[in-house]
């Protein structure tokens, strides 16, 4: 069906732990959120207070940082990676009607194939670059969307329907509004 190569670096390391945790933190968000606004407003009723203004600083600070954990994850395995001399890791991918079968690269005659059947499959997701297939909050698959040569809508088709999941899109309302909207006119339906 499908056959992709993913070569990782630093920047798909990276997209990666930030779409796990936009996945599988949401507890993490909507608390660091609530904490914020409380303190914001907690602040805001005591602005004659000098340290008030600390605590401004402090709520802007967990309303933006909160992917900074899926970044730190991601520098520090880079870290580990490069102290003991391993390249990247790369792997095949190959979806088929039953299942995504993963082998690592490169091929060794002793290494077998990887099986991950499609219902073992805990989310998928895509930003602009990859689609991503979560095995559990854990790890993950990247499929590199370059690697379809334009079959995106074909291939997220594909695995919505084999998973029986929708594709969680890692962009705001907005941008997956002009997404829609630029699909269906290249495709011919915006007309």
């Amino acid at each position: 069906m499908y056959t992709v190569e993913m070569h990782h670096d630093e920047n798909s390391f990276t997209a990666l732990s930030k779409m796990q945790y936009d996945l599988f933190c949401g507890n993490n968000k909507i608390t660091r959120s609530i904490l914020s606004f409380g303190i914001l407003i907690f602040a805001v009723s005591h602005l004659n207070e000098w340290w008030a203004y600390l605590l401004v600083i402090y709520a802007i600070y967990l309303t933006s940082s909160t992917r900074m954990t899926a970044t730190r994850a991601a520098r520090k395995l880079k870290e580990r990676l490069e102290k003991s001399g391993m390249s990247y890791p790369a792997s095949r991918l190959r979806f088929e009607n039953d299942a995504l079968y993963i082998l690592g690269l490169p091929e060794r005659a002793e290494e077998e194939e990887a099986v991950l059947p499609y219902g073992s499959v805990s989310r998928i997701a895509e930003d602009a670059t990859y689609f991503y297939v979560f095995r559990d909050s854990y790890g993950g698959y990247m499929v590199p969307k370059a690697a379809l040569k334009g079959q995106e809508d074909v291939f997220r088709s594909f695995l919505e329907h084999k998973l029986q999941k929708t594709c969680y899109a890692g962009a705001s309302p907005l941008s997956r509004l002009v997404s829609l909207v630029r699909r269906k006119r290249e495709s011919g339906g915006g007309r």
